[in-house]
């Protein structure tokens, strides 16, 4: 069973484009038959958010 928080923000560019990057870290706080499970995860990640993309 895991147990995280995170923390993210945003910034706003021009024309409506933004970037989203955030952190997330995640314990392990309850591992059952499994002792080669990580106990502890750390996450980063970025997004662009691009609403007036067309494909």
């Amino acid at each position: 069973m895991p147990l995280n928080i995170g923390f993210g923000k945003v910034w706003n560019l021009s024309e409506g484009y933004s970037i989203n990057a955030s952190i997330q870290g995640e314990w392990m706080v309850y591992r059952q038959c499994d002792t080669q499970t990580e106990q502890s995860t750390l996450i980063f990640s970025i997004s662009l958010l691009l609403p007036q993309l067309a494909i």
